[in-house]
Order: structure tokens, then sequence, then C-alpha cells
């Protein structure tokens, strides 16, 4: 039964090139997109939710390589290039 749980943590994701804010630390749109392809082939994204369920449920088994993608801060970032994605706009996001 699978109980692990890898927990990806964002702060920023924008266009650094063009960014009001080029020296703040945040990862580039381009290389995010190449992450979520890694991350769709190794990984099952699962949410909140699910995780929630089996930290109160112990005989609950999660999907083998779960994966809890988070977004920090909610910044304006997160949904002008997340959610272009097919990601919905939370703290915490699912594909």
């Amino acid at each position: 039964m699978n109980r692990r749980v890898t927990i990806l943590m964002y702060h920023y994701i924008r266009d650094l090139k063009n960014s009001r804010f080029p020296r703040t630390k945040g990862l580039a749109t381009e290389l995010f997109s190449e992450q979520l392809l890694y991350l769709r082939k190794h990984y099952h994204p699962i949410t909140v939710g699910e995780f929630l369920h089996a930290l109160q449920n112990p005989g609950y088994a999660l999907p083998p390589a779960s994966l809890l993608l988070t977004f920090d801060d909610g910044f304006s970032d997160h949904y002008e290039n997340v959610t272009d994605r097919k990601f919905k706009p939370t703290s915490a996001m699912k594909w």
C-alpha cells in the first residue's frame, strides 16, 4: 500500500527575461513547461483532498509515485503562467 507523496513547491513562475524583477529567484515559464513534461511522465498528481484523506484514513492507498504540486503565496504569476497549462488557480493544483 502506497503512502508516500512527493511534495513539490513553486514560488515564482514567470518570464524572467522580461520581468520587472529579473533578480528575484524564480523559475522561467519555459523550464516550468519542461518540468511538467517530466512530472507527467514519472508521477501521478493528487489533490490536497486526496492527500488529507490518506492522512486521516490509514487504509487508504495513494497511487504509486504520488505528487502534490503547491504554489506559494498565490501571486498573479501563478494564475497567468500556470492556469494556461490546465491547472486550477488554487494553493495546490492537480493537472
